[in-house]
């Protein structure tokens, strides 16, 4: 915006109204006061006893469990699991953005280069670039722009509080570890962040930007979780195998209008994600690929796909056309490599993805990656996922094709807001 570097704004610097710590904030907005709404966290981040790399897709954003914007008590945009979606955008930026932009604000290991000896992949990413401190030190911390999880902001051209009274911005910390970091035993403090904002100081811009604004329509980001059971029969012999279908209500969806949906899948067990106290890939901000998977959806009672689902390339396809690139390295979304199959340790030594680990079998990178979307850009009376996936009788201490998994499914879900002639508004569902 044209406005931003002159004297009609002033940049304020927002400490927290409350903060407890590892638990949650919040930060008040004056009243009667006008913002643009391109609102930012600053120095977010955690720190321990001990440097670490911070989770690998996620970065600083992992510890951002559940956040939401309030205006008297009224929620006028939130996003539950945050940080799982937030990685998930950052998935969604180019390689090059990631690499040059991204990694340096959230922290992340994206953005993958070719290496000259045996065409390896890897993060062009410098050792200590993406690592914790061990206190509050701001050359380890992030900077999240929050209309990536507010969309609401996105969509409005002023946050004028003599509208939206008593705005407040809450945010409830991540807990777990295992999402903030690589490791599993190196306990973590959230560091407390900063709320950064453009007051609007001119009367005559802040008229501008105020009148004839009478609303906004956006989509907000819901979420719903699945668990699919562990499959523990048909699989004891040696070399059995156990095709499992299972139907699965998304009641979050009901009676909204959605334009696209993203399904993530994950292991019920966390502790699958870890080997030597060491996260392996992606960790729970990942997506598995459990063997032979079908998916299915079904709106309404009636099937949204001609026929399930089940080749990686025509998912990969479908999210594309959904929601553009996505970067992600080689193989992740397959369950396996080239002669190595699931549950036998990697044999590609050359330093290519998957990592040349025999502990990690198929499970670094290769794998982790398995993130399908689709399109609906209709009313949902009642959306429901039909689920299939052949367990297998192996011994790897973590197999996505017979554990128990948590699928979580984010939907667009169209929203209005209406500003009244006295100064109120109403939100609802478009």
């Amino acid at each position: 915006m044209p406005f931003f570097y002159s004297t009609d704004l002033k940049q304020q610097t927002i400490d927290p109204a409350s903060d407890i710590t590892n638990q949650k904030c919040s930060f008040r907005f004056a009243d009667d006061t006008a913002y643009y709404p391109n609102i930012r966290l600053a120095n977010l981040g955690s720190f321990g006893s001990v440097s670490h790399e911070y989770n690998s897709v996620a970065g600083v954003y992992g510890a951002i469990r559940h956040i939401r914007l309030v205006s008297n008590g009224v929620e006028l945009d939130a996003m539950r699991f945050a940080n799982r979606y937030l990685a998930w955008k950052n998935l969604l930026n180019t390689n090059r953005d990631n690499e040059s932009v991204m990694r340096k604000l959230s922290k992340n290991q994206l953005g993958f280069q070719i290496q000259p000896t045996g065409h390896a992949v890897s993060s062009g990413l410098s050792g200590a670039e993406n690592t914790t401190g061990t206190s509050r030190d701001e050359s380890k911390l992030g900077h999240l722009d929050l209309r990536i999880c507010l969309p609401l902001l996105e969509n409005i051209p002023v946050i004028d509080t003599s509208v939206f009274k008593n705005l407040v911005l809450e945010i409830e910390w991540e807990t777990d570890a295992r999402r903030l970091i690589t490791r599993d035993n190196v306990a973590q403090t959230v560091q407390t962040p900063l709320l950064l904002a453009e007051e609007i100081v001119s009367q005559q811009l802040r008229t501008s930007l105020t009148k004839g604004f009478t609303g906004s329509v956006w989509n907000k980001v819901e979420h719903d979780v699945i668990n699919v059971s562990e499959i523990t029969t048909g699989i004891s012999g040696a070399g059995d195998t156990n095709q499992v279908n299972t139907v699965h209500q998304m009641n979050a969806f009901d009676d909204k209008f959605i334009t696209r949906i993203v399904i993530m899948k994950t292991f019920s067990d966390k502790s699958k994600y870890v080997s030597s106290n060491t996260i392996s890939g992606f960790g729970d901000f990942g997506s598995l690929v459990p063997h032979k998977e079908k998916i299915q959806l079904k709106l309404n009672g009636a099937n949204v796909f001609p026929q399930a689902l089940e080749h990686p390339a025509t998912k990969a396809m479908m999210t594309y056309d959904a929601w553009g690139k996505v970067n992600i390295p080689p193989y992740a979304m397959t369950e396996s490599v080239g002669a190595d199959v699931d549950g036998s340790a990697q044999l590609n030594l050359s330093g290519a993805v998957p990592p040349a680990d025999a502990n990690n079998k198929a499970r670094g990178l290769t794998g982790s990656g398995g993130f399908f979307g689709c399109s609906l850009n209709t009313k949902v009376g009642q959306l429901s996922l039909d689920y299939s996936r052949t367990g297998m009788n192996n011994a790897t201490a973590a197999a996505p094709d017979h554990d128990s998994l948590d699928i979580h499914v984010y939907g667009e879900c169209r929203k209005a807001l209406q500003v009244n002639s006295n100064g109120s508004f109403i939100i609802s569902y478009a």
